[in-house]
């Protein structure tokens, strides 16, 4: 009997836990392939509030503001992504475009 509620609260422990960020990364990838852009930004956000230091998460949030037209906050997503992780292509690419719609064509090079 001891051991059987050792495992159900073991279990409940681990369920408590929840979605992890990388989880929740990619639904707000799949809601951005849905074209569900607050919902990404959501999802992001959550991710972020798992783990501040999630690069990806924070390049996916950027890409779910840009889409929403929030071209300084998605500014402001790239670049914490890439304090995150300064080897990834990709958030730097991203605020290179907003940067161009901004009209900053020289910080988008």
């Amino acid at each position: 009997m001891i051991k059987y509620l050792y495992f159900i609260f073991i279990s409940l422990l681990l369920f408590s836990c929840g979605t992890s960020d990388t989880e929740l990364v990619e639904i707000a990838r799949k809601k951005l392939d849905e074209q569900d852009y607050e919902k990404a930004l959501e999802y992001a956000d959550k991710a972020i509030e798992k783990n501040a230091k999630n690069p990806v998460a924070y390049n996916v949030k950027g890409v779910a503001l840009f889409e929403l037209k929030k071209f300084g906050e998605a500014l402001k997503a790239y670049t914490e992504s890439i304090n995150c992780d300064s080897n990834n292509y990709r958030p730097f690419y991203n605020r290179g475009k907003v940067e161009n719609v901004l009209g900053q064509n020289k910080e988008a090079l």
